[in-house]
């Protein structure tokens, strides 16, 4: 725990329960999603074939809801660590980009609709634009004012080198960065003539969500970390074998999804990315109950009775 030179206070009961309640809400969420492509598979007797897909079908509703939702959720908790925590927000911050930066119109909003599903109606279908430019005006417009409030909260609480660590200063930057790419206007390659350059603005949703897979997949292993040099060994072989877990994942649909369209052109597997969405997803919600267990009555893993002394945790 962070010295601030008050008295400690005892954890009171609200602030406990109201610790414990986000981290199970994580868990609904995550559970929410699943329950809907479920429910669409049971309607319409198919699935998208990624979650990302489902802006598109009638998860739709449930797939924006659950991202700003799980966005939201890992922005608050506050992590183990300096880095851990920049790390969650930064996750957390693509997952909002990954519900308002909708993927490509999927075949559901062509104009004709054999299964008879009616899904051509929805947000996305009819001005995919529109659609794209009104969630990132709402979402960048408040991203700016958040941060000019944390900036504000921070400097007069803690002073102004607080905000400007080298680690803050990084994730403002690059968070920075990524907003101007994401609103980029799609005419801008039209002026910069770059060989790649629509293919790379096509692709912003894919970006946003590949990002925020590696933030989550970094939680994992700064956990690890953290835990192996606090001496609690067993937490970190836990952490550390799901994170490979997830990394190896990665790699397997990878390898599958290119042996697929190599040998079997004609039988293509569909599905491949919603497999490995839903496997990550799966994964790392494993690592969240651990940690949520391990956690469960502490704000911070060193204050864990059987935690050894800090020395060189990296913040």
């Amino acid at each position: 725990m962070h010295s601030t030179g008050n008295p400690p206070i005892a954890h009171p009961r609200v602030a406990l329960e109201t610790y414990r309640g986000l981290r199970a809400g994580t868990i609904v969420v995550i559970a929410l999603i699943a329950v809907a492509q479920i429910d669409e598979y049971r309607v319409t007797g198919d699935v998208a074939q990624s979650i990302s897909g489902s802006f598109y079908t009638s998860v739709h509703a449930i797939f924006v809801g659950a991202l700003f939702a799980t966005g939201t959720c890992l922005i608050i908790y506050r992590g183990n660590s300096d880095r851990e925590d920049s790390v969650l927000n930064f996750a957390g911050f693509m997952a909002f980009f990954v519900a308002v930066v909708p993927t490509q119109p999927m075949r559901i909003c062509a104009p004709e609709d054999p299964a008879g599903t009616g899904f051509t109606a929805l947000p996305g279908c009819q001005d995919y634009d529109r659609v794209l430019s009104t969630g990132l005006a709402a979402l960048v417009s408040v991203w700016v004012v958040a941060e000019v409030g944390y900036f504000a909260f921070v400097w007069r609480t803690r002073g102004f080198a607080a905000y400007t660590t080298p680690l803050r200063f990084t994730r403002l930057a690059i968070s920075a960065l990524l907003v101007v790419y994401f609103c980029a206007p799609v005419g801008l390659n039209d002026f910069l003539r770059l060989p790649w350059g629509e293919q790379f603005l096509d692709n912003r949703h894919n970006v946003a969500a590949i990002l925020m897979f590696v933030g989550i997949i970094a939680v994992v292993g700064l956990n690890g970390w953290s835990a192996r040099t606090l001496g609690l060994r067993s937490n970190a072989f836990r952490y550390l074998v799901i994170g490979v877990v997830m990394i190896v994942t990665v790699i397997l649909v990878a390898a599958f999804h290119l042996w697929n369209e190599q040998w079997f052109p004609g039988w293509k597997f569909q599905h491949d990315l919603l497999v490995l969405e839903w496997a990550l997803i799966l994964e790392f919600a494993a690592f969240w109950i651990i940690q949520s267990i391990e956690l469960w009555d502490v704000d911070t893993r060193d204050a864990l009775p059987e935690a050894e002394p800090k020395q060189s945790v990296p913040e």
